[in-house]
C-alpha cells in the first residue's frame, strides 16, 4: 500500500488594523478584488 502524499502549505493572515493592532495592508486595483474573493472563500466576515 502506497503512503499518502504529504503536502506542506501555509497561509499569511493580515488584519484590518482595527483596535490598533497595526496589522493591516492597503490593497488597490485587482489586488483588492482578489483579496475580497479570498476572504469570501475562507468564510470570514468582510467588515
Amino acid at each position: 500500500m502506497a503512503r499518502p502524499l504529504r503536502i506542506d502549505m501555509h497561509v499569511h493572515m493580515v488584519g484590518n488594523g482595527v483596535a490598533g493592532s497595526g496589522a493591516s495592508m492597503r490593497l488597490t486595483g485587482w489586488h483588492r478584488l482578489l483579496a475580497v474573493f479570498m476572504v469570501r472563500q475562507l468564510g470570514f466576515p468582510n467588515g
